[in-house]
């Protein structure tokens, strides 16, 4: 018997057009994800106030700055977003999978018997399969299959040709004690949820610990500045002071020798000037790196200003408040107190998967034929004449038997699974039980930490508090020692020795004051890191 070429339209267009359907309402209910665009070349960089060659910057404009450009918090950044992708993923056992194929196969082989009715038994086959596979919240796991096959065949105990056959299965699979509960299935996804959240506190805590880094480095310019002004004037005071002397020295009111204290003094004081001004420009490029203003080739060499005026006068808040406030905004602390949430998570979850696995199995199903009858062989008692049969039809009528319900399957039942020993769920188990305790114990000496730093941090504004009144009397006295030091070498009741020493004590008294200053603002950013209250203070967010 010859076997013809199949058309595909045979298959039936009710065939088709449930795959149409099927797929089209799947593919409806799959999400999609939103493409991310990135425009390349396109920067957000805020411009600097320049005046001439310098740049002119108050604290709050050095935050904007910072937040918006330093490139430490541009790879932090980063961070937080692959966290948010582990949630995505953490939903991927709960995806819904649709399978489908079409295939064509064909085979010639050898017989041996004659009940095949040909030496050669040729056969042909059309396969279109349908599966979707879904796990629900609830661990529910369930497969719905369809199949549908046309079947072309020589042997002549075939009884209809071509042969059609459709049947759908729809299984069902509920854990009872492993892997069952809500809970238990969405363990992975809170956990990932949690982990995003301490991603964030992470990435709040270097910011913040950048920004006071910032502020550091800006009331270091601060003094720095307020340092080389000094030596700028002291190295004045002893110029004009040389002067004097060598004018002194021609109307003959001092021994020629002493010009050369004036001039070692000059030359010492124009090396203190060298060095300070190697400080101010060590300080503002720390501080251009941080701002992240090499991009543009006129900035490199720019002088930065602080023109923010040093606080003075702000007490530092009582112990007991500092620290309740410390513990509740510290991003470190928040952190520990989420992967201690994430930990007990995941030792419930491993606690379950002690559990053997009993599972309720279900599974439900029809089937349906049609074919064209063929005559049955002679040695069957055959006439040559096509026999009669309740399913002679085509692949419509093999697809409307699947409505019919009378030809059916199930099953239900229970699958029990115990692993014997069960090493791998114990060992789980217990690592989860001691990343639980450890994490314990981290937010123990973080306590323990935090109150130390609180105190230090309370200790520093205190101290450099009243290290500013200290200073500021210091520089009072040595302004008024100069000046009565300065009348009585007019008159001759003082050395050279004795006035560069009070120009020196003056200068040294500037400096100490404005290092006051600086140390005493940095205290106040450092008091906000310790609190974990710097951006709230400074009005930031991120």
């Amino acid at each position: 018997m010859k076997i013809k070429a199949i058309p595909q339209r045979k298959i039936g267009r009710e065939v088709n057009r449930l795959f149409f359907l099927v797929s089209l309402f799947l593919t409806m209910l799959l999400p999609f994800p939103s493409p991310v665009l990135a425009e390349e070349g396109k920067s957000d960089q805020p411009e600097l106030k320049v005046e001439g060659n310098k740049a002119v910057l108050s604290l709050k404009s050095l935050f904007i700055l910072a937040l918006k450009s330093n490139l430490d918090i541009a790879v932090e950044s980063y961070n937080p977003q692959l966290s948010a992708e582990n949630i995505v993923s953490a939903w991927a056992p709960f995806d819904t999978i649709l399978k489908t194929q079409y295939k064509k196969d064909r085979s010639v082989s050898q017989t041996g018997t004659v009940l095949a009715g040909a030496t050669e038994l040729k056969q042909e086959n059309y396969t279109y399969d349908l599966s979707l596979t879904k796990k629900f919240l609830t661990g529910t796991e369930t497969n719905f299959t369809y199949t549908m096959k046309e079947s072309k065949s020589n042997a002549t105990v075939a009884s209809f040709y071509p042969q059609y056959n459709t049947n759908w299965l729809l299984s069902l699979t509920q854990p009872l004690l492993k892997d069952f509960g809500l809970k238990v299935q969405k363990s992975q996804i809170r956990i990932a949820s949690l982990n995003k959240g301490i991603s964030d506190e992470q990435f709040k805590q270097r910011v913040i610990d950048i920004l006071n880094s910032v502020q550091t480095n800006y009331w270091n310019l601060f003094f720095f500045i307020k340092d080389l002004e000094a030596k700028e004037r002291s190295l004045e005071r002893a110029k004009d002071f040389l002067k004097n002397t060598k004018l002194r020295i021609q109307a003959g009111t001092l021994a020629p020798i002493e010009v050369y204290q004036a001039e070692a003094e000059v030359a010492t004081r124009e090396q203190q000037v060298i060095v300070a001004k190697f400080a101010v420009k060590t300080s503002e490029d720390n501080l251009k790196k941080s701002l992240n203003i090499y991009e543009k080739e006129e900035y490199l060499n720019l002088e930065i200003v602080p023109v923010e005026e040093p606080k003075t006068n702000i007490e530092a808040p009582p112990f007991p408040e500092t620290y309740k406030t410390a513990i509740e905004k510290r991003p470190d602390y928040i952190q520990v107190k989420t992967d201690i949430e994430a930990k007990n998570i995941q030792v419930k979850y491993t606690k379950n998967q002690l559990f053997p696995r009993l599972d309720i199995i279900a599974s439900v199903g029809t089937s349906g034929l049609s074919g064209q009858p063929q005559p049955l062989p002679e040695f069957m008692g055959g006439t040559g004449e096509a026999t009669t049969s309740p399913y002679t039809g085509s692949a419509k009528d093999a697809f409307a038997h699947l409505d019919d319900g009378d030809f059916y399957t199930y099953t239900i039942g229970l699958k029990l699974e115990f692993p014997l020993e069960n090493h791998s769920a114990k060992s789980q188990f217990s690592k989860a039980k001691i990343e639980a305790a450890r994490s314990l114990t981290s937010l123990k000496n973080l306590e323990t930490t935090i109150i130390n730093e609180v105190k230090q941090a309370i200790r520093d504004v205190d101290t450099f508090k009243e290290l500013i009144r200290a200073t500021q009397a210091s520089l009072k006295s040595a302004q008024e020692r100069y000046t009565a030091e300065q009348k009585k070498y007019d008159v001759g009741l003082s050395t050279i020795f004795d006035l560069l020493q009070y120009q020196s004590d003056l200068t040294t008294a500037e400096s100490n004051y404005a290092q006051a200053l600086s140390r005493y603002n940095q205290s106040l950013s450092n008091l906000a890191k310790v609190k974990g209250t710097l951006l709230e203070e400074n009005d930031l967010t991120l």
